[in-house]
């Protein structure tokens, strides 16, 4: 998990999440959780979808009750083009631990990644009855404001996460101010994150996501490819963010949607 969320180099911590998941089951073939270990690490760092499919089906047969499997068995769906299963598995791990603010924020975010940003919105606002202060309910929040136009409150949300937030996330108020007309405001976070490149890993996905706001096709493409050489975890969602709309009609990303192993 630490690789997903820009803690630690894929390739490191995929590799060592991977030998530990291999060991456990081992021990125990009926581990849920070691199936789900495995399914998380097919889909994000092999981009192996029928084994991550297979490993996260074969974890919720095993345990029912465990939520994260149900949780990335949704992420699964979503990445191979289900939003409506994505929406209902996600659904199902929030039946099964309704108090959770990540199960809850992340049933906005699949909305958020099916265009239904209204939607979003209103389920964030109740996952901040939850929990008022997460910075990720909050950078989610300002996503979904910017994908509906309603740039106020998309940087208003968006002041309140640091731009130290390891996940891509974290890269949102850059690009909240590039896609509301704050140009300087966006270069100036922009300059932070690289400070934070130079110091260690960054996931290359938050650059990315700032250039394509700032409509730098080049630059986009060029921490794409980083991503790609790195296996980042959120070239999976490559043909589903909606802020690669600005270079989606680049001949570049149908072929690097394809190198992924997603359909353009």
């Amino acid at each position: 998990m630490l690789a997903i969320w820009g803690y630690d180099a894929p390739r490191e911590g995929f590799s060592r999440a991977k030998a530990a998941a291999q060991r456990a089951l081992l021990l125990d073939s009926t581990l849920a959780e070691a199936h789900t270990s495995l399914g998380i690490i097919s889909l994000y760092y092999d981009w192996d979808w029928p084994a991550a499919e297979r490993e996260l089906t074969r974890a919720i047969a095993l345990d029912r009750q465990y939520a994260p499997a149900h949780l990335f068995q949704a992420w699964h769906s979503l990445i191979v083009g289900s939003p409506a299963d994505a929406l209902r598995e996600v659904q199902q791990a929030i039946e099964l631990d309704p108090l959770s603010v990540i199960l809850n924020a992340r049933w906005a975010t699949i909305l958020y990644y099916a265009h239904r940003y209204d939607e979003a919105i209103a389920q964030l606002r109740k996952t901040l009855e939850l929990d008022s202060t997460n910075a990720l309910v909050h950078a989610e929040l300002a996503r979904a404001y910017l994908q509906a136009n309603r740039c106020g409150e998309a940087i208003a949300a968006a002041r309140l996460i640091p731009v130290s937030l390891p996940n891509p996330e974290g890269a949102v108020r850059g690009y909240a101010y590039a896609r509301c007309g704050n140009r300087a405001e966006a270069m100036r976070v922009l300059g932070e994150l690289k400070t934070q490149v130079r110091r260690g890993y960054v996931i290359p996905a938050k650059v990315a996501l700032s250039y394509a706001a700032l409509g730098d096709a080049d630059s986009t493409f060029a921490w794409l490819e980083r991503g790609y050489e790195g296996r980042d975890a959120y070239m999976t969602f490559l043909k589903v963010e909606p802020l690669y709309d600005t270079v989606r009609n680049d001949p570049r990303f149908a072929r690097l949607v394809r190198r992924v192993g997603l359909e353009p």
